[in-house]
C-alpha cells in the first residue's frame, strides 16, 4: 500500500511539471498552449527536438532547472513502478509454487 501512495505521489508531480510547465511557458513566452504543452514535455522526457526554444534568459534557466528535476522523476516514478510489477509477480509465483524465499 505503501508502494501506490509512493507511485501516486510521483505521477501527480509529473503532471503538477507538465501542466506548471504548460503555464508557465504559455505566460512567460506567450506560446499558445499546445505549443507549451508540447514543449514542456518534449523537456521533461529530455527528448529536446529543438523546434522550440525559450528566448528569455530567465525561461532558459527555468528549463534546465526542470529538465534536470524530471530526469530524477522521471527515473524515480520508473524504479517504484518496476518494483511493484516486481513483487507483484514474485507474491503470484510464490503462491503458485508454494516457493520460499531464501533468507538474505
Amino acid at each position: 500500500m505503501k508502494r501506490k501512495k509512493e507511485i501516486f505521489i510521483a505521477l501527480a508531480l509529473i503532471l503538477f511539471m507538465l501542466f506548471g510547465g504548460t503555464l508557465f511557458y504559455h505566460h512567460a513566452e506567450g506560446w499558445n498552449y499546445i505549443d507549451s504543452f508540447y514543449f514542456t514535455g518534449i523537456t521533461l522526457l529530455t527528448i529536446g527536438y529543438g523546434d522550440l526554444h525559450p528566448s528569455m534568459p530567465f525561461t532558459k534557466i527555468i528549463t534546465v532547472i526542470a529538465g534536470f528535476m524530471s530526469i530524477g522523476l522521471v527515473l524515480y516514478s520508473a524504479t517504484l513502478i518496476v518494483r511493484s510489477e516486481r513483487d507483484y509477480v514474485e507474491k503470484k509465483f510464490k503462491k503458485m509454487y508454494n516457493y520460499k524465499k531464501k533468507s538474505k
